[in-house]
């Protein structure tokens, strides 16, 4: 059973009458907003370097040197080129790290898990049409896999995007399987670093070439539709994948949140959170969090990321004139939240 503080004591009972059904539900209920026709959209060919069998494997200092030559954006951006004195330096350093007995394992590990790339290749395929769509002026980003030691040597991470291309760290994204894992890292995080989170966590990333944000509005409210824009255009961009998956929650958390929307909303209510501009309490609802028990001891981390999406997502629904486009461009918070006229109800928006 659900513990719950004491704005939301006196729902108990009607609780736990409906925990068990509304929360499979809920979290099985996953409609979208009709999903566009894309067929007139150019299909795109998403290309693909696999840095780790061209750098790593080789275990040659000459495979590293052609690789830089043959790509001097990774070299500037992604290496960091220009921290080191001379281009041979940064060859050594990238050696060090492919000649590491560790880096063995993790090359072993992210081949037996990502052995066929092709599902993964397929879902940006179509993800970068549906950005196309929405985006006309879009160009698709080249795409490179590496593994990074978890960045240890000093370049890496989980996904890496700039203008012209995205590297993402097939280490992080090995699951459960993996013999090792990125270190300090909480297991309610390690549970999304699995393959099957890569496209969406690299959309939300690309969404903030789009998300236009006031940085002058330190309010929680502005934080709270930021991410709500970002997971409205991931959802966008994905419209096949699971909500558990833009949000990150599983279906039980997911459950939880949409049945009891209105608790969590009366908790921001009767707390006056939205124009809260203390770092300390903002990252207690948008941070990365086991739980918030400040609403409830079962309700998930990053509620204030969740209930900014059923916000947006509620806007959108208010204002069918306005293009997704033009709502990943509004900067005024306060407009998209007054606009949307949300007020949940029980098990729904």
């Amino acid at each position: 059973m659900i513990k719950l503080t004491s704005t939301v004591k006196k729902y108990g009972a009607l609780i736990v009458c409906l925990f068990a059904c509304s929360v499979f539900f809920s979290a099985c209920d996953n409609s979208k907003e009709e999903i566009p026709d894309i067929s007139q959209v150019p299909e795109i060919d998403v290309e693909v370097v696999k840095m780790e069998e061209e750098i790593v494997a080789p275990k040659s200092k000459a495979a590293i040197e052609q690789f830089l030559k043959e790509h001097p954006a990774v070299a500037e951006k992604y290496f960091k080129r220009k921290l080191f004195p001379s281009d041979s330096l940064l060859v050594s350093n990238i050696y060090r790290f492919v000649s590491d007995v560790h880096t063995d394992t993790l090359l072993t590990d992210t081949r037996k898990v990502f052995s066929d790339f092709d599902e993964i290749e397929k879902e940006f395929e179509q993800a970068f049409r549906f950005v196309k769509y929405y985006f006309p002026d879009f160009k698709p980003p080249k795409i490179y896999t590496n593994i990074s030691g978890f960045g240890a040597f000093g370049f890496g991470q989980d996904i890496f995007l700039t203008e012209d291309f995205i590297v993402i760290g097939l280490d992080y994204f090995s699951g459960p399987s993996a013999t090792y894992f990125p270190p300090d890292t909480p297991g309610y995080i390690l549970s999304r670093y699995k393959p099957e989170y890569i496209v969406a966590s690299t959309l939300m990333f690309l969404s903030s070439k789009y998300n236009n944000y006031d940085y002058q509005d330190k309010t929680l409210l502005a934080d709270m539709i930021f991410y709500g824009k970002a997971y409205e255009f991931t959802d966008r961009m994905l419209p096949y994948t699971p909500d558990t998956i833009i949000a990150g929650y599983t279906s039980e958390e997911l459950g939880l949140c949409n049945t009891f929307q209105d608790i969590i909303w009366a908790r921001f209510v009767e707390d006056n959170l939205f124009y809260e501009t203390g770092e300390q309490i903002k990252s207690k609802y948008v941070g990365e969090r086991p739980t918030v028990p400040e609403i409830a001891d079962r309700c998930p981390g990053r509620v204030g990321r969740w209930l900014g999406w059923q916000i947006v997502e509620r806007f959108m629904q208010e204002q069918e004139e306005t293009s997704l486009k033009q709502m990943m461009q509004m900067s005024d918070a306060k407009k998209i939240f007054q606009q949307s006229r949300y007020k949940p109800v029980r098990g729904g928006t």
